[in-house]
């Protein structure tokens, strides 16, 4: 974990990544819809990819607000844990267990997410 999270900085390339993709996939609604035009948007395929707009910001914020700070948090308990000779006491064990939860079900509601905006890009073109 400490060589994804540390050496190779992975949260920041996934953070990265994602910031990207929220901006181009704005980018290329902003292009698609002629300046997110009231005519444009207010038609099916309008509002399916606006769903799927909202849903994947849903998911950046869930990300960002919850999965990031309690992975930050976990991980430096566990730090602070590894350093001392006699282990975790059994509150910090109980932190742990309900800091990982906590990304479990962050993690979970991201996933579905977006699954949601990937089906509203995959379909909305067929929406009437």
């Amino acid at each position: 974990m400490k060589q994804l999270t540390v050496v190779q900085r992975l949260p920041v390339k996934l953070a990265f990544v994602g910031i990207t993709t929220i901006a181009s996939g704005g980018y290329l609604l902003w292009l698609e819809s002629a300046g997110l035009s009231s005519n444009w948007m207010s038609t099916g395929p309008g509002i399916t990819y606006c769903i799927g707009a909202i849903a994947t910001l849903l998911a950046a914020i869930i990300g960002f607000g919850i999965n990031i700070p309690a992975a930050n948090r976990m991980g430096a308990l566990a730090a602070a844990v590894h350093s001392r000779p006699e282990g975790a006491t059994s509150v910090e064990n109980q932190t742990l267990v309900r800091l990982a939860a906590r990304i479990s079900r962050g993690t979970r509601v991201v996933a579905l997410l977006l699954l949601l905006a990937t089906a509203s890009m995959a379909v909305a073109r067929y929406i009437p």
